[in-house]
């Protein structure tokens, strides 16, 4: 699918550039599944509304966008099992909302969608289970009864045959329960394998095989896009224990869906009497297991001191569901039974920080100085190297924002740019510094190596079009209204604010001096609350005959709701001399009550 962007206002001309350009792309989540898009989305989200099942994927900005050029966004979805194995259909929109060219005029909002056919495909599924009779269910008959448990972690691979020879398809692992599932199968001849070296112990014995035969494999045929989900594979195996070391990034004791799993910690298995059995290494998703255990109880042990732990890690879940000492309470194990998962969650606190600046750049020159100003209340989010979100915060009144008892390592700060005012484009990014950005993403990649981070600066400038001005001049006459033959003060600074709405009230924003004749503007300003004062203290104000500055005439201050595009010239400030009382007081010698030619002051 494709766009043409386009304007209905004057743009400046065929090089013009749009910048931003966002875009966002929804589908039905009921019908496609998102895999990943090029260049990354910035936001993942769904429609909550009921029966919507619509995923929305958003990207902040995919330009600058030159005349002419254009650009590509490649995303890939996984079409999704139709239901009662027919034939159906989806269509996949886009959107383009806000885009504006540089100088801040709006494009039009272009639209786009592309309809898809998902033919129905077959699946083989589904257990590799431990036939020990638990749940008073009969041991080693080849029958999965109620109360007999998955085996967990097994690796199961999926063959097809393609008239010569069997080719590897697919390989799964089986979840908590045992299950595992390969789906997404055109019509043809399969066979499932069970990969033996990945069950629990040495000593396992096969009791149940879907075609009689306990080889640890069978053969399947899909034909008509058929589901089957009767491959399943019963195993007598010894006692085990298993479990998962993870690093809790946030350090919230709960394991988060972005909490990724420690590879290489060294875990331990003690007995009753505290004599160690044995021990072993988690893999790389954090997995540790036990096997070939004997009837008794045994408690497990995770070595916090050694790498890639150490004594800066905290243990901040353990299998109990709390704050632990490393280990599990005693586990008694019996019956050729599987136990788990023993789980164990570890913090890294730090002592370093990252900190920084999400700011107007008014005067657009990539570097957080002069009238720039904070914008508070904007969403921060810092990610771990994995993407999991270690925390959020919002930026104080003046913009600032810090990450702290952060360690050593790579990290990525990411500004929600949805909480920023309309048309204000980045200027400054963490990862283009110094200098204006080209990749515009508000977001930026930061590593800790023993000292602090700070500086993390995002800037944005306004990029709208209106304008506020425009006079300042000599009321010659005091009324408060401009005469053709009243002229203009020249070099009188005039000062504006904005207000963000963000509580802190209206704050500077930019200063300018009147011209040679009275005249001055803001321009290329961006829809907002603005309000123009004139320093009454300048010095070039002019003064009366007895030294005293001019005074207003009008009011200080003018406060304008300037809309998108538009030109206000009536911020106008007029000054006159003030009003004289005087002038003497003097020794009425007569008492007359009028100062005669000899009375002296």
């Amino acid at each position: 699918m494709g766009f043409r962007i386009t304007t209905n206002q004057l743009c400046g001309g065929s090089s013009s550039i749009i910048d931003p350009l966002p875009l966002t792309d929804s589908y039905d989540a009921s019908k496609l599944e998102f895999v990943s898009a090029t260049p990354t989305q910035s936001t993942l989200s769904s429609d909550t509304t009921p029966y919507a099942n619509t995923g929305i994927i958003s990207w902040d900005n995919v330009g600058p966008l030159a005349a002419g050029e254009s650009t590509t966004v490649q995303v890939t979805f996984r079409a999704l099992e139709p239901p009662g194995n027919s034939q159906t259909g989806t269509t996949n929109y886009a959107a383009v909302n806000g885009a504006t060219f540089v100088n801040g005029r709006s494009t039009n909002q272009p639209t786009d969608d592309d309809p898809v056919t998902i033919n129905p495909t077959g699946s083989i599924g589904d257990t590799v289970w431990n036939d020990n009779g638990a749940g008073g269910g009969i041991n080693s008959n080849g029958i999965q009864e109620v109360g007999e448990q998955g085996i967990a972690g097994v690796t199961v691979e999926l063959y097809w045959w393609n008239g010569a020879s069997w080719v590897l398809q697919d390989t799964q692992v089986t979840d908590n329960d045992g299950h595992y599932l390969f789906d997404g199968l055109r019509d043809g001849s399969y066979q499932v394998r069970v990969v033996t070296a990945s069950l629990p112990g040495s000593t396992f014995v096969q009791t149940g095989d879907p075609d009689g035969i306990t080889d640890n494999q069978t053969d399947v045929t899909i034909t008509n896009a058929n589901d089957v989900d009767t491959a399943d594979f019963g195993y007598v195996i010894p006692n085990s224990i298993y479990g998962t070391v993870w690093h809790d990034n946030n350090g919230d004791s709960n394991p988060d869906s972005d909490d990724e799993g420690i590879n290489g910690v060294t875990v331990y298995l003690y007995d009753s009497s505290n004599m160690l059995v044995t021990s072993t290494s988690t893999d790389v998703d954090g997995f540790y297991q036990f096997s070939d255990l004997s009837d008794g109880s045994y408690y497990v042990v995770v070595g916090n001191t050694l790498s890639p732990l150490g004594t800066d890690w905290e243990n901040t879940r353990d299998p109990e569901g709390a704050p632990g000492n490393h280990q599990s309470d005693p586990i008694a194990v019996a019956g050729g039974n599987i136990y788990g998962s023993y789980d164990f969650g570890y913090y890294q606190p730090g002592i370093y920080s990252i900190s920084g600046n999400v700011y107007a750049d008014w005067n657009s020159n990539a570097d957080f100085d002069g009238n720039d100003t904070g914008f508070g209340g904007i969403a921060v989010t810092l990610y771990s190297s994995t993407g999991a979100v270690i925390s959020t915060t919002t930026t104080s009144p003046d913009g600032s924002y810090s990450f702290n008892n952060l360690p050593n390592g790579t990290y990525t700060v990411v500004v929600d740019e949805s909480g920023l005012p309309p048309q204000y484009n980045e200027t400054e990014d963490w990862d283009e510094t110094p200098g204006t950005c080209v990749t515009c993403d508000g977001r930026g990649s930061v590593t800790i190596s023993g000292t602090p981070v700070s500086d993390v600066d995002f800037g944005y400038e306004p990029a709208g079009y209106g304008t506020i001005g425009d006079f300042v001049w000599e009321d010659t006459n005091g009324d408060g209204y401009q005469n053709a033959d009243e002229p203009g003060l020249i070099d009188v600074t005039v000062n504006l604010y904005v207000d963000y709405g963000d509580g802190d009230g209206y704050v500077l924003v930019d200063s300018t001096q009147t011209d040679g004749d009275g005249l001055y503007s803001f321009t290329n300003l961006p829809p907002g609350n603005y309000r123009v004062i004139v320093d009454t203290t300048d010095g070039d104000i002019p003064d009366d005959d007895y030294g005293n500055n001019y005074v207003l005439t009008t009011p200080a201050a003018v406060t304008v709701a300037l809309a998108s595009g538009q030109t206000y010239l009536d911020a106008d400030f007029g000054f006159a001399p003030g009003g004289v009382i005087g002038d003497t007081i003097y020794w009425d010698a007569n008492r007359n009550a009028d100062q005669d030619w000899n009375e002296v002051g």
